[in-house]
Formats: structure tokens, sequence, C-alpha cells
């Protein structure tokens, strides 16, 4: 008994080396191998300048040494499965491009990394996938986005890179439900700052943001659209003979009316409903689909905020609620 004793003491010494303290045992008695976070964080400092870090890239650990010294390239199963799950990700994505043919209209995509932040008066560089240096975002971060905005008075159109984050969790979530289609384009917007700053306010005060989908009547060239990044038509936003930029209809009398431009000017706006001055946006694309028109279809994806969890579709009453991000078009 005292010999069982005496083993157990020396388990529950502190890993690292020199240190005397016992282990750190949590509440439930799950028990760690250092008696607290700086023996822990320096053990994990020596072991990573010993064997280096684990290849995941948002993985602090060290890579994992057996017992006959033997080293592997993650900290441990877990790292290793959500890796090899996003290589598969991203093998499955390039298929689908190469069998749909999508068309980005963008050039020279290998020399797109490295450059500057999309924004203006931004001298930092673009942020790049440590591990895949061709894939990166167009900012350096996300506050960057919300600071050009704050200069807008009108809407910016970007084309997105097809190597760009965006344009990728984008593509793979149409993809999913449309696989024969072909994307054409697809296009960050960003709103002038009346339009940014009250959906910032109320985005702060109810915290609840989802990523929801619009689609709407196009009576303009939406090709011409992609190639010159600015609205192609000035017809008036109006809620007439059937029409309505937020809801059903869009076939009867859509002739004088634009949902596409007149959403890229003003932003999504209650005042063009017909569901008594409330809007629609659904959670997937394939609801919102019904709501295009055209061989060549749009659809906006939109941070919709809410105090609730969104259901399959989320109604609005507020123009603040709800702030268009991006514009797919595709056939």
């Amino acid at each position: 008994m005292k010999s069982f004793l005496k083993k157990r003491r020396k388990t529950l010494i502190c890993a690292r080396s020199n240190c005397r303290k016992p282990v750190y045992v949590e509440s439930d008695g799950y028990t760690h191998s250092y008696c607290g976070r700086t023996c822990a964080s320096v053990a994990r400092s020596v072991a990573i300048n010993t064997i280096g870090k684990c290849s995941y890239s948002f993985c602090r650990r060290p890579k994992y040494m057996d017992a006959d010294g033997k080293i592997f390239d993650y900290c441990g199963r877990t790292c290793a499965i959500i890796l090899s799950l996003e290589k598969e990700d991203k093998n499955q994505g390039q298929q689908l491009l190469s069998e749909n043919e999508v068309n980005n209209n963008v050039s020279g995509e290998k020399n797109l990394c490295g450059v500057k932040c999309s924004r203006t008066d931004c001298s930092r560089e673009r942020y790049i996938d440590p591990i895949e240096p061709t894939k990166f975002y167009s900012f350096c971060n996300r506050k960057c986005y919300w600071t050009e905005i704050n200069s807008l008075t009108t809407t910016k159109i970007t084309l997105v890179s097809k190597m760009d984050f965006d344009y990728i969790r984008i593509f793979d979530n149409f993809m999913k439900e449309f696989p024969n289609i072909k994307i054409q384009g697809i296009l960050r917007l960003q709103m002038p700052k009346k339009i940014g700053e009250a959906h910032l306010k109320l985005r702060k005060k109810k915290k609840i943001v989802h990523q929801m989908y619009h689609g709407t009547y196009a009576n303009c060239d939406l090709k011409k659209l992609i190639k010159y990044q600015k609205p192609q038509c000035k017809l008036p936003i109006r809620s007439t003979g059937g029409c309505n930029l937020f809801g059903r209809g869009v076939g009867r009398g859509g002739r004088g009316v634009c949902g596409v431009c007149g959403i890229i000017r003003e932003g999504n706006s209650t005042k063009y409903s017909n569901y008594s001055g409330q809007m629609w946006f659904a959670r997937q694309p394939s609801i919102s689909i019904q709501y295009t028109s055209g061989e060549y279809k749009a659809i906006f994806c939109v941070d919709v905020v809410t105090g609730e969890t969104a259901c399959n579709y989320e109604i609005i009453d507020s123009n603040a609620a709800s702030l268009a991000r991006f514009l797919v078009i595709f056939k």
C-alpha cells in the first residue's frame, strides 16, 4: 500500500523539469500534466523550439513525438483529422471548379497574394493563409473592411478573386445546393457610410448576426455589372405593377425597376416592400432563387441582425437590420 502511494505521488508532480509542485487537478478530477499555466507555457515553448509546432495553422501546440522518438506533423489526432478534412473539401471544390468551368474574370491569381490590403489607405499586406499561400483575405483584418465603409458616399463594388476565402466559402455554399450552376462572378459590396453606420449600431446592440440570402429581379446586364463593377441602370426602385424587390411578383410589370442595381445603390429598404413594410431573407440560396429572373441570376449575401436564432427565413422591419455584403451572379 505504501509503495502504491509513493508511485501515486510521483505521478502528481509537475512534468516540467526542476519543478516539484503538484500538478493542477480540476474540480471534476481531471489531472493536468503541469502545476499551472506558467510551467505549461514554458514546457510548450521548449517543445516547439525542439521538435516544431503542429502543422495545423490555428494550433499552437508542439508536434507529437512517440516513445521511439518519431516526430509527427501534428500534435494529435484531432488536428490531423481537421486538416485532412480541409484538404478533402479543397479537392472537392477544385473538382467542382473544373467541372463547372467557373469564369471569375480574374487574371494573375498567383500574383494576388502578397499585395497590400484592399483598403485604399492601408499599407499593410492582406492576410495570407500560412499553409496555402495562394489563398488569402482581401483585407489585412476585418477592421479594415468596416473602416473603409466610413469613408464611402456610394457603394464600392469589387470583383472577388476565386482564391479569396470569401469566394471559396460562398462558392461552396452555392454548389452544395446548385451543383449544375455556373458562377459568373462574386462581387464584394461595401455600402455607403450612412447605411454601414446604422447597421453597425444595431449590430452592436443585438449582437446576433446571420448570413442570409436575398434573390431579386435584374433588369440590367449582369455580365456588364461584373465587368465594370458599377450599377448598370438608373431605373427607379418602385413597388409598382406587382413588382417587388423584396418578394414575389418580379415577373409581373417589372420592366420599370431593377432590384439588383437598386439594392446596390440604396441597400435593402422596407419602403419598397409589398409585405407591410417587412423584408424577407432566406437561410439557403435555394429559397432565394425563387425570387430571381432571367438566364443570368443574382442573389445577395446579406448580414441580418436578429435577436433570435434564425430559421429557414427571417422577417425584419428595419433597414438597419440588414447589410448586403456580396452579390453572386450565376446561370
